[in-house]
């Protein structure tokens, strides 16, 4: 208990709201509203001493002072134009660099990280699939509707904290493949007009189209917040998935909506253990040990009541204590249950209700066809597929290192705890009671 309360306090250290006059008067050695305004430096906007700002823990400041004032000013002149020069490197010529990359691979990488919003529209437009969007759209709707009749039936919840947490979930909104502004050439052309590049030097256009970047960001600092802005989202298209817990947002790129994730054409089964999978992850990353701090519209709130609480603890309790008492002899050490609690809860809740979206699939359309040459039933081959995504192999120096730092269980325990610790995969497979994939004591926050 004592770390759940930690963690909070943690995340009020790091988010601190006040006016630049605030700051002023808490550090009076820099002169706040004519450092902004000249940082930012766009015409159009000017920062008020009484504009509301999210700046960094108090600590920082105060060592930043201290920093400031006993470094001579030579020194910190020299350092910046030495960031100046760190930050050109990459436009140098292959044969200054030394590089082993070869030159268009640099440049793709290069292009997309300055420019991602043209190259990713150009990406969709020649290789997504429109119908594959509109199909895991229709797997969100279905998986947050799972998760919402979960929340109703939790008896630990009570009727105000279940309130809010029905009202963050129905909430909840999706970025799924691309933004429909990608497909047309009149939004997109409007969006670049204020780019200008006069010069065929390689580092003059890169300049000019980190300039528009910035000047871009900036000016969106006078609008109204929206969460669902177009631009914001469509700078993202990795191949990942994720949870916004400041905008209460389910993120997945159209690069991730293929190979052993998604197709459509292939069983849904396969679909629903694969991308279904990690769209219910995400899910259910909102009411996780850290998402559940956050409100319906990404704030840092405390909405839930004490009894219920205490209640979640000792459900992700379990949880940290199951995964903790996890070892791997090959490297002798044990999984950190606590700094892996949260993908732990969103593994364990995302395969039960992908399992129960895809039995809801089932009932509105019926039983699919199984795989050739294969003894699986559908839901036997949804267990399958859901742990064909978690394959991976890697050096043993790599996973020593990365189970230090890694808010991610190993590969291996992120599939078998989370199956084992549902009955319907017990259930599918005739697992016997007390059985490893089967134990008496299983350990669920969500379900």
């Amino acid at each position: 208990m004592a770390n759940q309360f930690r963690e909070l306090r943690n995340f009020s250290l790091l988010y601190h709201r006040m006016s630049v006059s605030e700051l002023q008067q808490k550090v009076p050695n820099i002169p706040w509203l004519e450092y902004l305004n000249s940082v930012l430096n766009v015409p159009t906007i000017t920062i008020k001493a009484s504009d509301v700002i999210i700046a960094a823990p108090p600590i920082y400041f105060s060592e930043l002072e201290k920093l400031l004032l006993n470094t001579p000013k030579r020194v910190q002149a020299n350092y910046l134009m030495w960031k100046t020069v760190e930050f050109s490197l990459p436009y140098l010529t292959e044969k200054l660099l030394h590089s082993s990359t070869t030159g268009w691979k640099k440049c793709v990488s290069l292009t997309v990280k300055s420019m991602p919003i043209a190259t990713w529209a150009l990406y969709v437009r020649k290789h997504f699939n429109e119908n594959a969007k509109q199909d895991v759209m229709e797997m969100v709707s279905d998986i947050r509707k799972v998760f919402v009749n979960i929340v109703k039936r939790a008896d630990w919840m009570d009727v105000e904290t279940k309130k809010y947490a029905l009202e963050k979930a129905e909430a909840m909104s999706s970025y799924i493949a691309y933004p429909d502004e990608f497909l047309s050439d009149e939004t997109l052309e409007d969006f670049y007009k204020e780019l200008h590049v006069e010069s065929d030097n390689f580092l003059k256009i890169m300049l000019s189209t980190n300039l528009f970047g910035y000047e871009s960001t900036a000016k969106r600092l006078a609008l109204p917040v929206n969460q669902t802005d177009w631009v914001k989202s469509g700078q993202s298209a990795g191949v990942n998935a994720y949870y916004n817990v400041l905008s209460n947002r389910i993120i997945l790129p159209a690069p991730i909506l293929q190979g052993v994730f998604f197709s459509d054409d292939r069983p849904w089964y396969m679909n629903y253990g694969g991308i279904g999978l990690l769209i219910s992850h995400e899910i259910v990353h909102g009411f996780d040990n850290k998402g559940r701090q956050f409100d319906k519209f990404g704030n840092l709130d405390d909405w839930w009541t004490p009894s219920t609480n205490e209640k979640f603890i000792t459900k992700a309790q379990c949880i940290i204590d199951q995964y903790g008492n996890q070892s791997i002899p090959e490297l002798g050490l044990n999984v950190n249950g606590f700094k892996t609690q949260g993908e732990n809860i969103a593994d364990n809740g995302g395969i039960r209700n992908a399992y129960l979206a895809y039995n809801e699939w089932i009932r509105r359309n019926g039983r699919e066809r199984l795989l050739p040459g294969l003894n699986y039933t559908d839901r036997q081959l949804f267990w399958i597929s859901a742990a064909n995504i978690g394959c991976i192999k890697m050096e043993p120096a790599v996973a020593k290192m990365l189970i230090r730092i890694d808010t991610h269980s190993p590969a291996k325990f992120r599939i078998n705890l989370p199956l084992s610790n549902t009955d319907y995969f017990a259930k599918d497979f005739n697992c016997r009671i007390g059985s490893k994939m089967n134990p008496d004591k299983k350990c669920e926050v969500w379900k």
